[in-house]
């Protein structure tokens, strides 16, 4: 791909916390760019003094490294290359290290180095093994690109309109996976995220220890969810539909496949939060995918899903930008997202249009009484940028909104 996407948010982040005493731990959706942001901060590294016999990148991923997967290679491997100058470590693709844990955390106790890691499972930080690094570790969440990246890579003047609207037309349709922006047409970018997905289904979940091994019955489990994408969902309403469709799966089975999804970040599943009585419900919520390139590789468009689409790519912005998010409910009425940050809190609605004179969008956020800000999210184009209280702001500007 030519050009570069250099990703500021994360690259600030890796270079605040040099130097300190933390494993810095990047994980995210396999091709989310995790690998091309250690190659960024290698070469940072490298424009700051650090010269290249310091800086040892490994990718597990590679042939030419499987004897490395075995921790006691790996440690001899380094132990050699360590001449009482700091070492600066990046691994990536971590969880095929047999027990890595152990070794990464020899390197912390045995010499002197600065610990990067890249995994693509979540899982690499559960399990006994994990209480060996407990609490000596940042953990760095890597998203696919966020809309402002994409335009910032297409160099794209924000001011021109029309031209950023064709934009977000081309990313809503196939998100932001960074390989996406290097190929032309409409065919190879839906070839390249349907085999980014059944990676993700065959190398991060069936293949792993304890993963899905009827790769058949969790694909359809997937296009459920997917399916599914900003309506509730339950365990007993999704056993009803797979038996609908004569697909014989146990409940620990399928409880065990929806973490192993969560686990490999293609799907987030958000819990529901009675608003007035500040309590969570146990078990209903929504879940929604990491990325809607994803999304469309996989599932048949219509145009009722465009509203679904919205919700999810606001629930992917609000992750990138660090809020905690539930599902909001209030006198049976449901609303959106209920995002907190710190002590900020915000009440959003999402619509893909507005009708004219109607106010059933805003209804929901109506009935909360608090004075925390009430947002209503949409692409259609308002003549208003408020109602009762209520900021109306459309998907673009709100995605390309400067924010800390």
């Amino acid at each position: 791909m030519s050009g570069v996407i250099i990703r500021n948010q994360y690259l600030d982040r890796l270079i605040k916390e040099r130097d300190n005493e933390l494993i810095k731990i990047i994980t995210g959706l396999r091709r989310s760019g995790k690998t091309y942001l250690l190659m960024m901060y290698k070469n940072y590294l490298l424009s700051n003094g650090v010269s290249e016999n310091q800086i040892v990148y490994i990718n597990f991923e590679s042939f030419s490294n499987e004897h490395l997967l075995d921790n006691t290679e790996l440690y001899n491997y380094v132990i050699k290359l360590y001449d009482k100058k700091k070492l600066y470590l990046l691994f990536d693709e971590v969880q095929l290290v047999n027990e890595w844990q152990k070794v990464v955390n020899s390197f912390r106790i045995d010499i002197e180095a600065d610990i990067y890691i890249t995994g693509s499972n979540a899982s690499i930080l559960s399990g006994e093994l994990a209480t060996l690094i407990a609490g000596r570790y940042t953990e760095i969440n890597v998203f696919p690109l966020s809309f402002k990246e994409f335009i910032n890579f297409r160099k794209v003047n924000i001011d021109d309109k029309v031209l950023v609207n064709k934009e977000f037309i081309e990313y809503f349709e196939f998100g932001g996976m960074p390989v996406t922006l290097g190929l032309k047409d409409e065919v190879s970018k839906y070839d390249y995220l349907s085999s980014v997905y059944d990676s993700i289904i065959l190398r991060d979940i069936s293949s792993r220890e304890g993963g899905a091994k009827n790769t058949d019955t969790f694909r359809k489990i997937a296009l459920f969810l997917m399916d599914s994408i900003s309506s509730e969902i339950s365990i007993n309403k999704l056993e009803n539909r797979l038996k609908d469709n004569k697909i014989g799966v146990g409940r620990a089975t399928l409880n065990n496949y929806l973490k192993l999804m969560e686990e490999a970040f293609i799907f987030y599943n958000v819990k529901k939060y009675d608003i007035k009585g500040s309590n969570q419900f146990g078990t209903n919520g929504k879940y929604y995918i990491s990325d809607i390139g994803l999304w469309n590789s996989q599932i048949k468009k219509t145009k009722s899903d465009l509203g679904n689409k919205l919700e999810n790519l606001v629930f992917i912005e609000l992750m990138r930008r660090k809020y905690d998010i539930q599902v909001g409910s209030i006198n049976s009425k449901e609303i959106d997202f209920v995002a907190t940050r710190n002590n900020e809190r915000k009440y959003i609605q999402v619509a893909y249009e507005i009708p004219k004179k109607s106010e059933r969008e805003f209804a929901n956020l109506l009935d909360i009484k608090d004075n925390y800000e009430k947002i209503l999210i949409t692409y259609s184009n308002s003549e208003d940028n408020e109602y009762k209280g209520i900021k109306i702001i459309n998907i673009i500007d709100w995605l390309l909104e400067d924010v800390l």
